[in-house]
């Protein structure tokens, strides 16, 4: 084989001798630590019948017990993506994947990163996949899984079909029912209400209203203070009321004569962005 540089001939190994030298650099890899530059060099200069090889090298590292590893194969993964065909792409994310299930919360993100970054260039089948998974995530009790739940959706989101979009939104929105029916809305729910006050638009009208019920039903003077006023503040971003804006408007406007100056203040501003219409401070309801 003949390669020309800078119109200069040099000669290079046949295709079978460079199979033999990649298996034996594949190999080298497997049990040395790599260097990331040598992989490059390899990985681009490798036919495309090598690929595959160069591919479960990359798998080979992202797995392998020692973490130092792993950040020369996602890096490799990142740098040399434009070398793989999606099929490829995908089963190297599914490694990702897989590694950022059964690792620590704290570093999950970092196996989860790659999979966002090249999330486009992935099968039809791994990118349903994912998303799947990504609704575990948000839903999971941990605040930092579910938090990289959330950042995951909102990378992917305009690359998910509606129904599968919608689909997340209600599943999130039994997670914010169940955490309502045991008293546990707070400040840390309040990531959850907010992805679906967002999302709000792809909702059918029975979800929207199941919505509405379920932050009215916050507005409960038996709830804690914060629980009331995450309560106020997220029906004031909600757009159409449908069929409940009499009795939300009612409330609120109950609101209006309590006590807690704070509790008042909230239900005078969301009556404002329901209603269009501006109240004067510590107004008295009619």
């Amino acid at each position: 084989m003949v390669l020309l540089s800078g119109g200069r001939p040099q000669y290079g190994v046949k295709i079978l001798d460079y199979e033999f030298l990649l298996d034996g650099f594949v190999n080298r890899v497997k049990s040395n630590f790599p260097d990331l530059e040598l992989i490059s060099l390899i990985t681009r200069t490798t036919p495309k019948q090598g690929k595959e090889k160069v591919k479960d090298m990359i798998i080979h590292l992202i797995n392998h017990p020692q973490p130092p590893y792993h950040t020369t194969g996602l890096e490799s993964f990142r740098q040399l993506y434009d070398e793989f065909t999606a099929s490829q792409i995908s089963e190297i994310s599914e490694a990702c994947l897989q590694k950022s299930i059964s690792a620590p919360h704290q570093e999950k993100n970092r196996y989860i990163a790659p999979i966002l970054e090249l999330f486009e260039k992935n099968t039809v089948q791994f990118k349903r996949r994912f998303t799947d998974y990504t609704a575990e995530f948000i839903a999971n009790d941990e605040i930092e899984v579910s938090n990289l739940g959330i950042e995951c959706y909102n990378t992917i989101k305009d690359s998910i079909e509606e129904e599968k979009r919608k689909a997340i939104i209600i599943r999130v929105m039994r997670v914010i029912e169940q955490k309502a029916a045991q008293d546990m809305i707070n400040k840390d729910t309040e990531r959850l209400l907010n992805l679906v006050i967002v999302e709000q638009s792809i909702l059918d009208r029975s979800d929207l209203k199941g919505l509405i019920d379920t932050l009215h039903a916050l507005l409960n003077e038996a709830k804690p203070k914060e629980t009331q006023i995450l309560g106020i503040r997220h029906l004031a971003r909600i757009s159409k009321f449908h069929q409940r804006k009499k009795i939300v408007v009612g409330t609120l406007r109950a609101y209006l004569e309590s006590s807690d100056e704070e509790i008042k203040e909230q239900a005078r501003l969301a009556l404002e962005s329901i209603t269009g219409s501006e109240l004067p401070d510590n107004s008295q309801a009619k």
